[in-house]
């Protein structure tokens, strides 16, 4: 099983090996992130699972960073990828950008969950992290190669026109989604020197727009590992020593006290809780819960405790359960796996996991959770890769 400090720090093991583009131009230098043991950022942990922090708007000239372009690399828009029916069909699942290795591909879904699959763009370095903008530009978090021949991770954007800039300083990427009435780029960006770092909320197209701070993004034991945003509320999964967090920021338009899967969690024990997201109505979120790190009365230390994962959904409103699946469909026992982020349509639901190989993260096939049949259904993708839905503008 794989320990809890590993299940917090999962993508530290992507920076053993190097699978980015050899030699970078020294003239980049300075937009290459240079520390690569950095855990995925995380926040300082608010008073309450339930309270929602006002987020704050920052000053461009001290802490919105820039873009510069660095490379030119093949890229499409997936809308204008030619597939056999550009009509999708009702009750499939919605079209999916899966990203495996450098490679990151649009896949179409019929009603028998057979797929279509057309490439989009080849990446830089391998891609751990992606989201698309409504412009259909792709941002990905890159697991890179510096000048020194350190490993480091790059936040980029891949715009329609092949061309790829790098968000200057950004350690980690979270989300694209509309906040506080504007699409924005969420990243983690460095606060001191300690490695503490804060989650910003970057406007994609209007440097006018001041940044939005939505709280820390990583402070001493304690890391956010996914945000989903809701109709201007942010809902932010994270660790905290031995036990969770799950909780809000609003951002100006998002407001109201909500509940959390993490107002009565247990301290240093089972379930791990993690990938919290919005259903599409903003009325209830879906979460996983899966293996944890804690006290083994047997051995008289902390170790790792089994436990199966399994996905859960439940009213905002009133904490009301509504959905208890567990993930089955897997090759892995489920202490092998780790539960990465989690996209909810309604109709599906599709589940990013990974595992390690090898000291290595590295991603599995997505698993996804059928509504559409009479009785719940369950497979995965028939590729490995990091999934995230595909805008097809006009």
């Amino acid at each position: 099983m794989i320990a809890r400090p590993l299940l917090l720090l999962v993508v530290l093991a992507m920076v053993a090996t190097s699978c980015g583009d050899e030699g970078v131009d020294p003239a980049l230098a300075d937009l290459i992130i240079s520390d690569a043991t950095t855990a995925p950022p995380a926040t300082t942990a608010p008073p309450s699972t339930t309270t929602i922090p006002l987020a704050t708007t920052i000053p461009p000239p001290s802490t919105a960073p820039t873009t510069s372009t660095v490379a030119t690399t093949t890229t499409g828009d997936p809308g204008g990828v030619e597939l056999a029916d550009e009509t999708f069909a009702v009750g499939a699942v919605p079209p999916l950008l899966v990203a495996n290795g450098t490679e990151i591909v649009v896949m179409v879904f019929d009603d028998e969950n057979s797929s279509e699959s057309a490439p989009v763009l080849t990446t830089a370095s391998p891609v751990i992290v992606l989201r698309q903008a409504s412009d259909g530009s792709i941002f990905t978090l890159e697991k890179a190669t510096g000048i020194d021949g350190a490993l480091t991770f790059e936040v980029a954007r891949y715009r329609l026109d092949g061309s790829r800039t790098l968000i200057q300083g950004a350690r980690w990427l979270y989300d694209v989604a509309v906040i506080d009435g504007h699409e924005a780029v969420v990243v983690s960006l460095d606060v001191d020197e300690f490695g503490t770092t804060e989650l910003i909320a970057i406007a994609l197209d209007d440097p006018l727009v001041p940044g939005f701070s939505l709280g820390a993004a990583s402070d001493h034991e304690f890391g956010v590992g996914n945000i989903d945003v809701h109709d201007g509320l942010v809902v932010a999964s994270a660790t905290a020593d031995l036990t969770e967090l799950v909780y809000y920021v609003a951002t100006g338009t998002g407001g109201g006290l909500k509940w959390s899967p993490t107002d009565d969690l247990p301290y240093g024990e089972p379930p791990f809780v993690t990938g919290a997201s919005w259903s599409t109505d903003g009325e209830a979120l879906t979460w996983a819960e899966g293996p944890d790190w804690g006290w083994i009365e047997e051995e008289e230390e902390f170790g790792p405790i089994a436990r199966e994962w399994r996905i859960r959904s439940a009213s905002v409103a009133t904490g009301e359960i509504t959905l208890d699946w567990p993930i089955t469909a897997s090759t892995l026992s489920t202490a092998e796996m780790m539960v990465d982020s989690i996209i909810d349509f309604g109709s599906h639901i599709v589940v990013n996991r990974s595992t390690f190989q090898a000291g290595q993260s590295v991603h599995l096939e997505p698993w996804v959770l059928d509504f559409t049949m009479e009785e719940p259904g369950e497979w995965t993708l028939p590729v490995a890769g990091i999934a995230t839905p595909a805008v097809f503008a006009g």
